[in-house]
């Protein structure tokens, strides 16, 4: 959209004098004085320019102008003008906020709302010199091009633009765009979760406002669009709503002046390319040209991502069932943490393993147990927002959709909050008759049992209801002591095997039953035997219950997958066997000289010792690393990942393609 610079300020003189005070005049040189010569330099494009100029030497006649009502940038920028002049040609000006009458010699600086935010110009009229600019980083440049190349040092004096000076303009798709005849340019972008205690909170919706603020201003009108926290009475708003559970659809609605831009986490993105190029008209590469578009209420277009499940659950069992039998077939998996409000880890974990190994392991694993009302730093409050959900499920139905496996493990906070050193998931329950009370409809230690179970069978639930099948995980390392729903309950107490598969099958019902989510292989996980823990098999629900059985082992380097028998005892049980999770212990932690902690124990060594357990006849169907010690975290993950015998995501998506 290019500005008509003369037509505008031939208009402007027939008015007064005193408004030829202007950035966009451009006519005319140093108040009638004669043309002392050229000036050339580098333009915005780098392209060389050659401007008529005049030289004035009495360069303290001049003072430095800025608006009375300028931002503290603005302000700023001024003062480093002023400064900027008196290193290089020795003169200290003076600073005002009035401009003067026609024979006052200024120095203006100031935001011109007529230019485009990238755009700025030198101008100069009736003695004064205009840097102006439509948006403060424009205005900054403008200031930068003129103490470069319009300050002269060694004369002391300035050099005065003259015939148009020097104006960067670019050419935007719109010369005017407006909705139901309100300029585009007097919207807000504004979220919209349903929940105020979201606000300030969704970073989805506020990188797509940025994005797109960032297209209007270079790309559409050249002007950005300011975010909102107030939701507006009168319409004039983009309203981004990035919520959904239903990771495919989206939708785009114009109405009542307002724009909605309604999906997941993951589609919201296509509801915003629907509104600029559908709507609006405007694509990358375009020509760009002039052009007003006035676009009316009563637009709605819905769509679809398309992103497909490429395999049933039944599909998935077998996958784990072939992997089991074979010695030359170990899928690949790691556990991602998703701190809160820091996003499910899903995506940063796999971006992290490609890059570190050139593949995806297959298995994702996530936790939301830390989002429950027992985390003391959630002051009794379930945080897990459902644009928490909608992050987890489309990124992991991204993950879904090349191959890869979504698995849950759940650190449930405990429903009596009653850990010595305040960590939401240890503590003790007592013994069999609280159980008891926790599993019996009603109580408040159940209600208090259910709101820790709760996001968990959410989360699941939300990918059920996207046709994704998942791992299930619940009570793992039950045979142990350090986890509320550990057998072992300290002081002598200790859970009974018949009770802890209650506790089981208390969740399996609310899973598969009040939830309805069947697309769930529960996978029993224990530690490995020994050290004051009950057998791999004391809490095993039964077969109905339990699709894989897995044992978590942190090696001390000393292969200790089957101390007592553990792992052979699993696999007696005839089901797929894994190492649910994995990784070096504390004793191979190391410190660098920085701080930082390595381990000497490297995913060649875990390589090594799954071909190890395979060469003894153990079955290992898959294995999954710990979060602080995953394939790429740990030396070596390209060398594992790369083996034969090791399943990637890009493996799967192979095999689920012929299938």
């Amino acid at each position: 959209m290019k500005k008509a610079f003369s037509t505008f300020f031939a208009i402007i003189l027939l008015i007064s004098a005193l408004l030829l005070a202007s950035c966009g005049d451009t006519a005319g040189g140093n108040g009638g004085s004669k043309n002392d010569g050229k000036v050339r330099f580098l333009g915005e494009e780098g392209e060389e320019v050659s401007i008529e100029i005049n030289e004035d030497k009495d360069i303290l006649s001049y003072s430095i102008v800025r608006d009375d009502n300028a931002s503290k940038n603005v302000v700023e920028l001024a003062v480093r003008l002023r400064s900027d002049i008196q290193n290089k040609a020795g003169a200290a000006l003076d600073i005002g906020t009035s401009i003067g009458g026609a024979n006052a010699k200024q120095i203006v600086v100031t935001i011109d709302e007529d230019l485009g935010e990238m755009e700025y110009s030198l101008t100069a009229k009736n003695k004064k010199i205009y840097l102006c600019g439509g948006a403060e980083e424009s205005l900054t440049k403008a200031v930068d091009m003129f103490v470069k190349n319009f300050v002269r040092g060694e004369e002391s004096s300035l050099l005065v633009p003259a015939d148009g000076g020097y104006s960067y303009e670019i050419s935007y798709y719109f010369d005017k765009l407006t909705i139901d005849g309100v300029n585009i340019t007097e919207y807000t972008f504004y979220e919209d979760e349903g929940d105020e205690s979201v606000i300030n909170y969704n970073k989805k919706a506020k990188i797509l406002a940025t994005e797109l603020s960032d297209l209007f201003a270079t790309k559409l009108i050249g002007k950005g669009i300011e975010y909102s926290d107030v939701r507006s009475k009168d319409g004039k708003q983009i309203i981004i709503s990035s919520n959904s559970l239903n990771v495919n659809d989206y939708s785009v609605k114009i109405e009542d002046g307002n724009i909605y831009l309604t999906g997941s986490y993951l589609s919201v993105e296509e509801a915003a390319n629907v509104l600029i190029s559908e709507i609006f008209g405007y694509s990358e590469g375009i020509d760009e040209r002039s052009k007003t578009l006035d676009v009316a209420s009563g637009i709605k277009k819905e769509g679809s991502l398309g992103l497909t499940v490429p395999y049933t659950k039944d599909q998935l069992l077998e996958l784990f069932i072939e992997a089991d039998k074979r010695d030359d077939m170990v899928i690949t998996g790691t556990h991602t943490y998703g701190d809160q409000r820091n996003g499910s880890g899903i995506q940063k974990t796999i971006d992290n393993c490609i890059k570190a190994t050139g593949e995806s392991v297959a298995i994702m694993e996530i936790d939301v147990g830390q989002f429950g009302p027992y985390n003391n730093s959630h002051l009794g409050e379930d945080v897990l927002y459902q644009y928490d959900i909608s992050q987890l499920v489309s990124e992991g139905a991204k993950h879904v959709s090349k191959g890869g496996i979504i698995a849950i493990v759940a650190h449930l906070g405990n429903p009596l909050n009653n850990a010595d050193d305040g960590t939401y998931y240890r503590g003790f329950l007592g013994g069999d008759n609280v159980v008891e009370e926790m599993l019996t409809e009603g109580t408040e230690l159940n209600t208090a049992f259910r709101a820790t179970l709760d996001t968990t069978v959410r989360v699941v639930e939300a990918f059920a209801n996207n046709g994704i099948p998942v791992m299930l995980r619940p009570f793992h390392e039950m045979n142990a002591d350090w986890f509320w729903w550990c057998s072992n309950q300290g002081s002598g107490r200790y859970l009974s095997p018949e009770t802890m598969t209650n506790m089981w099958k208390y969740l399996y019902n609310i899973v598969t039953v009040e939830r309805g989510a069947e697309d769930v292989l529960w996978v029993y996980s224990t530690s490995f035997n020994g050290e004051n823990k009950h057998s791999v098999k004391y809490a095993y629900p039964g077969d109905e219950y339990v699709d894989i059985v897995g044992i978590d082992w942190y090696t001390g380097g000393k292969q200790e997958y089957n101390s007592e028998n553990s792992y052979t005892d699993l696999m007696s049980l005839g089901k797929p066997t894994a190492i649910t999770e994995t990784g070096p212990s504390d004793a191979l932690a190391k410190k660098r000289v920085d701080g930082s902690t390595y381990y000497t124990y490297t995913s060649v060594d875990m390589l090594n010792d799954i071909k190890q357990m395979l060469s003894e006849g153990l079955n290992v169907s898959y294995f999954a690393t710990w979060v602080s010690r995953t394939v790429y975290n740990l030396e070596g993950g390209d060398v594992l990942m790369a083996d034969p015998i090791m399943i990637s995501r890009e493996d799967l998506a192979e095999r689920w393609a012929n299938d």
